[in-house]
């Protein structure tokens, strides 16, 4: 359902370079209403960044390590997270599909930077990752939202179609690249 990859060793440079790009390409910038988070987050697509590519390939090498399966890119974008961010209940849709019943892909989100918590913001789950556990045999009530904290480095990887979110976050500033990608069947 999730696996989690890494510490990714050379996060400081990933986030450089995605930093990097963000400056000198501030068209990418997405218009992020009627999207899953708040307003209260900087959102940027990547899917046509070709000098961030062989950081996507990288990950992709990571994820398909992890999952023992073979992928192909469909889509990446970063958020600029800040306090009160939070994530909605959603899946993703790959990258240009017009049809939306899909169950082969994987996506995975890096942690560049994650805010620093109190004792008290960890018990409340702020900034959290969960993920509804949608397995056949489950039935919903206790258990079925499985929450994760994050860390910076971390990769956590997820089949696309699960649903997902992240809780409200602390004050501080929540960087994450997300990648969707494809099975690429052999």
């Amino acid at each position: 359902m999730i696996n989690v990859a890494g510490p990714i060793v050379n996060i400081e440079d990933i986030k450089e370079e995605v930093d990097d790009f963000v400056k000198t390409h501030p068209e990418t910038k997405l218009d992020t209403r009627g999207y899953s988070n708040t307003s209260r987050s900087d959102q940027y697509t990547l899917a046509n960044s070709e000098p961030l590519h062989h950081i996507f390939d990288f990950l992709r090498g990571v994820v398909e390590n992890t999952i023992n399966q073979k992928l192909k890119f469909n889509n990446a974008w970063t958020i600029y997270g800040h306090e009160w961010n939070y994530h909605a209940l959603h899946h993703h849709v790959p990258h240009g599909a017009v049809n939306t019943d899909f169950n082969e892909g994987y996506s995975s989100v890096l942690y560049l930077s994650t805010p620093e918590n109190t004792e008290q913001e960890d018990a409340d789950a702020r900034g959290f990752f969960y993920i509804v556990d949608q397995s056949p045999n489950k039935k919903w009530g206790h258990g079925n939202v499985l929450n994760h904290k994050p860390s910076v480095g971390e990769l956590v990887i997820f089949p696309t179609s699960a649903l997902h979110g992240v809780h409200p976050q602390a004050k501080g500033l929540r960087h994450m690249l997300n990648i969707d990608y494809e099975v690429q069947n052999v």
